[in-house]
C-alpha cells in the first residue's frame, strides 16, 4: 500500500546525504535587525484627547493649523513592528498553525460551549481539518473552487473553513441572516456547506447560487431532507469516515485572486455585497489590528496563555480575525452560540458566566453588551475580574458608560472603526488619564483619509462647507463577487465611507509618531446617548445644519434643541440645531450605524422642529 505523504515537517529518515548542501553569509549587522520596527506601549495610547475645561470649539483652530493644505491628509506612519509579506495565505497560515502543533500538541485549541461542551487540542484539531479535507477532496472540491458556507458557529465550521484553506478552495463566509431574507448577490461556486437549521433558507435560495452541484448539510437526519433536483445533497458529517493524513497535493494550476470572502452588512433597502480578498489583505486582516489588542493584553495579563471568547458569527470579520490569531499564537478560543440579541438578560448571563469560567482575558464585541452588562448589574452576580481587553465597533457609547465599565473591570477598552473592504482603518483607546475621548484615534499603517466635495470628489472642501469623507489604505479587497459594484469607490481607489461631514467638524491632529482623527458629530453622538431622556442616537447633516436623529427612552418626554445644548455645553460639547425623533435608527446585525440611510431617515421623519433661539446663539 502506497504511503500518503505528509506535508508537514519531520525528521524522521532524513538523509542529509542526498542533498548538496551550499552555505552563505549575511553580512547584514545584527543592531540594525534588533532595533528595527520596535514600539513602546506608551505609543498606543491616544495622545488625541482634550482638557476637561476646554470646549471642541475652542481646541479646533489650534489643531487645524497643524494640518497640511492638501486634500489628502497623508498620515505619520505608526511605529509597528515590520511584518514579512504573505505571499501564500494557506501555505502561511497552515505553517504557523504547525509549529503551533509540533511544540504543544496537546494544548487545547478550541472550546466548544455551542451544544455539549468538547475540548479540542491542536493536534485533534489538525486531524479533524484533513478529514474533511479529504472529504472534500473525495467529492470534486479542488484548488480554486468556491464554497459558499452559511452556518451557525460550530466546531465542524472551522473544522471544514480550513479544510478549504488546505486544499487551495475559497471559502465564500455568508450571513445566515443575508441567505434567509435572500439579501445577496447570485454568486458563482461549486458547493454550499450548510447545516439543519439553514437548509431550508438555501434550498429558498438556490437561484442565487450559479453553478453550484453539491450541497453538503451538516445534519443528524438526513432522511428528513427535502431532496432538490439535479443537485448532489452529501451527509457533512461523512469526514468522519475519512483518514486523517495530510490530503495529496495537486498539480492544478489555476490561479486565483482571492482567498477568502466575506458579505457586508448591507441595508435595509439593499442587498449585502460579497467581498473578496487575496492573502496579503487576509494576513493584515488577522494580524494588525489584533496584534493592538494582545499588545494591550500583554501588559496586563502575566500568563503566557489566554483565553478569548466569541460573542458573534464566525462568518463576521471581525470574529474571523480573531479566530485566525488564536490558532497561529497558540491561544485558546472559546466558541458560543452567535446571538445579536445582547439586551436579552438570558444572553447576557450566559457570556458572564463563560468569561468567569474560562478566565476570559479579551472579548470583540458591540456597545449594547457594554450598556446592557451595567444595566443588568450582570457583575455583582459573576466573577468578571479576568476581563482585560474589550474591543467594539458600530453604535456610539456614552464616554461615562465605558469609563464605569473600565473602572469596574480594570479592563482596557478600545474602538475600532473597520470596513470589510479595507480591514481596519482605525483604533481609539480610553486611557487612565481622565480624558474624555474615545472615538476616532490612530490610523493603521497607509491609511489615508479627505474630505471631499460631493458633486466633485476631485475638490476638497473649503472650511464650513459639508462634504464627503474618503478613505484609501494600502491593502485592499481583490473584487466584489457575484455582481461588478464600483458605486462605493472612486476612480482613484478612494472608498466612500457614507459619512458626510463639514470640514470645520473634522479635526486632524498630526503629531510625532501617529495620525489621529476626531469627528465632532461621532463625539457628539457618544456625548447626547448619556442623556436620560434618550435610547439611541445619530447626529448628522441635514440640509446644512447639524441634526441629531433622536429614538426617545421609554417613559421619557423628547428633550427640546435648547436642553440638549445645555446638556452638551456641560460637557464642553458643540452645538446642534436641529431635532428629529425617529422610530429607530438604522443598524446591521452587529450593532453598526448605516450611515448611508440616516439622511433619507431624517428627512422623511422631519417635523421642522427648528428653534430660532438655537439657531441665533
Amino acid at each position: 500500500m502506497q504511503t500518503i505523504p505528509s506535508h508537514y515537517p519531520s525528521l524522521k529518515k532524513f538523509d542529509l546525504s542526498q542533498y548538496d548542501v551550499t552555505m552563505s553569509v549575511d553580512e547584514t549587522p545584527s543592531s540594525t535587525i534588533d532595533t528595527e520596527g520596535s514600539i513602546e506601549h506608551d505609543d498606543l495610547i491616544s495622545t488625541a484627547t482634550t482638557d476637561e475645561h476646554e470646549s471642541i470649539e475652542a481646541i479646533e483652530p489650534k489643531l487645524v493649523l497643524q494640518v497640511p493644505a492638501e486634500p489628502s491628509l497623508s498620515p505619520t506612519p505608526r511605529q509597528s513592528k515590520k511584518k514579512l509579506e504573505c505571499e501564500s495565505w494557506n501555505r502561511w497560515l497552515f505553517a504557523e498553525i504547525n509549529k503551533v502543533t509540533e511544540k504543544t500538541p496537546e494544548h487545547v485549541a478550541l472550546v466548544d460551549e455551542v451544544g455539549e461542551r468538547r475540548y479540542i487540542t491542536y493536534q485533534e484539531l489538525l486531524n479533524n481539518v484533513n478529514r474533511a479535507a479529504n472529504f472534500l477532496r473525495h467529492h470534486g472540491i479542488d484548488k480554486g473552487a468556491r464554497v459558499a458556507v452559511c452556518m451557525s458557529n460550530s466546531l465542524e465550521y472551522i473544522y471544514f473553513e480550513l479544510a478549504l484553506f488546505l486544499i487551495d478552495a475559497v471559502p465564500i463566509l455568508l450571513n445566515p441572516g443575508h441567505v434567509a431574507s435572500e439579501r445577496f448577490p447570485k454568486l458563482q461556486c461549486t458547493a454550499v456547506l450548510v447545516d439543519g437549521e439553514h437548509y431550508g433558507n438555501v434550498l429558498r435560495s438556490l437561484a442565487n447560487f450559479s453553478g453550484i452541484g453539491h450541497i453538503f448539510v451538516l445534519t443528524t437526519d438526513v432522511g428528513s431532507l427535502y431532496i432538490p433536483r439535479f443537485i448532489w445533497i452529501i451527509d457533512a458529517y461523512g469526514y468522519l469516515n475519512f483518514h486523517s493524513n495530510p490530503p495529496w497535493t495537486t498539480d492544478a494550476k489555476y490561479e486565483v485572486d482571492e482567498v477568502v470572502a466575506f458579505s457586508t452588512s448591507g441595508t435595509t433597502s439593499q442587498k449585502s455585497k460579497v467581498v473578496g480578498h487575496g492573502s496579503e489583505s487576509a494576513h493584515r486582516l488577522c494580524t494588525e489590528f489584533i496584534d493592538v489588542l494582545v499588545e494591550q493584553l500583554v501588559e496586563r495579563v502575566s500568563e503566557s496563555r489566554t483565553h478569548h471568547l466569541v460573542t458573534s458569527g464566525l462568518h463576521t470579520i471581525d470574529t474571523w480575525s480573531l479566530l485566525m490569531h488564536s490558532l497561529v499564537s497558540d491561544r485558546t478560543l472559546i466558541i458560543t452560540e452567535s446571538n445579536s440579541d445582547v439586551w436579552a438578560v438570558s444572553s447576557l448571563d450566559r457570556i458572564a458566566e463563560l468569561i468567569q469560567l474560562y478566565d476570559i482575558a479579551l472579548i470583540t464585541t458591540n456597545p449594547q453588551f457594554l450598556k446592557s452588562f451595567l444595566k443588568y448589574e450582570i457583575h455583582n452576580l459573576y466573577d468578571i475580574s479576568s476581563l482585560k481587553v474589550v474591543s467594539y465597533s458600530g453604535s456610539p457609547l456614552p464616554i461615562s458608560v465605558a469609563r464605569k465599565f473600565q473602572q469596574m473591570t480594570n479592563s482596557s477598552i478600545l474602538q475600532v472603526y473597520c470596513s470589510t473592504e479595507l480591514g481596519p482603518i482605525s483604533y481609539g483607546v480610553l486611557d487612565n488619564t481622565g480624558a474624555d475621548l474615545l472615538i476616532g484615534g490612530r490610523m493603521f499603517d497607509g491609511v489615508t483619509v479627505k474630505v471631499a466635495d460631493t458633486d466633485d470628489e476631485e475638490l476638497d472642501v473649503p472650511c464650513g462647507v459639508w462634504g464627503q469623507i474618503l478613505i484609501r489604505s494600502p491593502i485592499i479587497y481583490t473584487r466584489y463577487l457575484g455582481e461588478k459594484s464600483d458605486s462605493s469607490w472612486t476612480a482613484q481607489k478612494w472608498l466612500r465611507t457614507g459619512e458626510k461631514l463639514g470640514r470645520k467638524l473634522l479635526i486632524p491632529w498630526l503629531g510625532e509618531a501617529q495620525y489621529c482623527l476626531l469627528v465632532v458629530s461621532v463625539l457628539l453622538e457618544n456625548a447626547l446617548a448619556g442623556h436620560p431622556s434618550i435610547e439611541d442616537v445619530v447626529v448628522a447633516n441635514l440640509n446644512d445644519e447639524l441634526a441629531a436623529g433622536i429614538v426617545v427612552a421609554v417613559s421619557m418626554q423628547l428633550p427640546t434643541v435648547d436642553e440638549l445644548n445645555e446638556f452638551l455645553q456641560e460637557q464642553k460639547f458643540a452645538r446642534i440645531t436641529r431635532i428629529v425623533q425617529v422610530d429607530f435608527i438604522p443598524r446591521s446585525e452587529t450593532g453598526k450605524l448605516l450611515r448611508s440611510e440616516v439622511p433619507f431617515l431624517l428627512q422623511s421623519e422631519d417635523d421642522n422642529r427648528l428653534l430660532e433661539c438655537a439657531v441665533n446663539k
